[in-house]
């Protein structure tokens, strides 16, 4: 952007260098910058704009180079305001560049490096703090003695479609090595709770001794105060006596009695860094490869890697109950078959999938509004949910068409596809 001023001279900024001459310019002139305007021109949000204005900006070759340099301006990006993404910690966000960006540096080289920057140093300086609990207590227990399990609630997450989601994680954290199990839910029912815990135990081979938990409701009818035992829900009793472990909960009001589970919750807000980037299948996927990275790596608690002591803890735990007892508590989610016009038939309507999969049932999941069609466990469609009969994403139909008439040109089967759906007044897209 260039000013222009009555005493005939011109000034020209072109980066975050030239703030400081332009605000000694604009002072002598007795004039205010515009930092929107200033950041539209130059790539920053207004705040990054401002601050350098108001501090300066420190100039590169003035000090020894470091190899994080040539990562300013994703780190600039990623910590404006014009992006969905959080970063809670400074470790999330040196994660983020190394699995991303290709970063190298230890953790505690760049830590230094955001410290020496004021303008990035504020954004954590001011970031709110993690929801999770700050202040646990601590006790060891014995191999299998004791897993402790919680819910992360009501996640919310913008998907890379622009979709809004809000779902849950339960996490369950084996006390003796700190072994940890997640899970991506989109409720938090009995019934959810029986069938995660299920397929933790499946995962685990066997079953912890105790669950320490807070006072759900799927666990309790009267929540434990102190000096009183609480009553559990019937069906949680049930259900610990098939799996042979007993429910142990909290006192109301002190979470930090589960201190392991609490303290874990934290690297869970690493998938704050993924908002807008991810499918939902990815947002499965980035939770499975944060929970994988944190039981590779040495515990601060025990200074042993969680993967390695899970061999030990494992000789110790319960038998599985027979796979009767355990299918008895899954989830049964709904199933299509495919038709041979690339449909399935949903609660009265019809939806489209991508050719190929004529004869094939189909897993299908709803989410805030939205039907997702799985082919085992692989996402291969999604729709809105919707009161109408026949509901084709137009890529799906132009697939079938290019199919069924090859020697259609592009543009003729995107033509075809258009005047074919709306005379059948399936849903169609014209921005597809």
């Amino acid at each position: 952007m260039q000013y222009v001023y009555a005493i005939n001279s011109s000034f020209t900024v072109t980066s975050l260098l030239d703030l400081p001459l332009l605000r000694d310019i604009l002072e002598v002139c007795n004039l205010k910058p515009n930092y929107s305007l200033l950041g539209r021109e130059l790539g920053y949000d207004r705040r990054t704009i401002k601050s350098h204005y108001e501090n300066g900006t420190p100039d590169p070759h003035r000090h020894k180079p470091s190899m994080i340099d040539k990562f300013y301006d994703v780190i600039q990006t990623l910590l404006s305001d014009d992006t969905p993404q959080q970063f809670y910690y400074k470790r999330v966000l040196w994660q983020y560049l190394v699995d991303n960006h290709g970063l190298t540096a230890a953790y505690s080289t760049f830590r230094g490096y955001i410290l020496k920057i004021p303008v990035f140093q504020s954004y954590f300086d001011r970031k709110h703090t993690s929801p999770s609990m700050q202040h646990t207590i601590r006790f060891e227990t014995a191999p299998a003695e004791q897993a402790q399990v919680d819910w992360k609630e009501n996640i919310k997450f913008l998907l890379h479609d622009g979709t809004h989601i809000t779902f849950n994680i339960l996490l369950m954290t084996l006390g003796y090595s700190r072994y940890k199990l997640a899970k991506v839910t989109f409720d938090r029912t009995t019934e959810t709770l029986q069938d995660t815990l299920v397929e933790f135990f499946e995962q685990l081979q066997g079953v912890p001794h105790v669950l320490l938990t807070d006072n759900m409701k799927t666990v309790m009818v009267q929540p434990r105060l102190a000096g009183t035992k609480g009553q559990l829900h019937t069906r949680a009793e049930q259900f610990s006596s098939d799996f042979g472990f007993t429910f142990k909960p909290c006192i109301a009001r002190r979470p930090q009695t589960k201190g392991k589970v609490e303290s874990q919750m934290k690297i869970l807000d690493e998938i704050h860094a993924y908002q807008g980037k991810l499918t939902i299948q990815e947002v499965e996927e980035q939770i499975q490869k944060i929970i994988l990275r944190s039981n590779l790596a040495i515990s601060q608690a025990t200074r042993q890697i969680p993967s390695a002591l899970l061999e030990k803890e494992k000789e110790s735990l319960t038998p599985l109950p027979t796979k009767v007892i355990r299918d008895s508590y899954r989830i049964d989610h709904p199933k299509a078959k495919v038709s041979t016009s690339n449909l399935i038939s949903f609660r009265g309507s019809h939806y489209s999938v991508p050719p190929g999969y004529v004869a094939k049932s189909m897993t299908l999941k709803t989410i805030d509004k939205m039907l997702y069609i799985y082919d085992s466990t692989e996402l291969i469609a999604q729709h809105p949910l919707s009161d109408k009969k026949v509901n084709y994403l137009p890529s799906h139909y132009e697939a079938q068409l290019q199919k069924t008439i090859p020697y259609l040109s592009s543009e003729d089967v995107k033509a075809k596809a258009k005047s074919n759906l709306e005379k059948i007044g399936a849903i169609y897209d014209t921005t597809d």
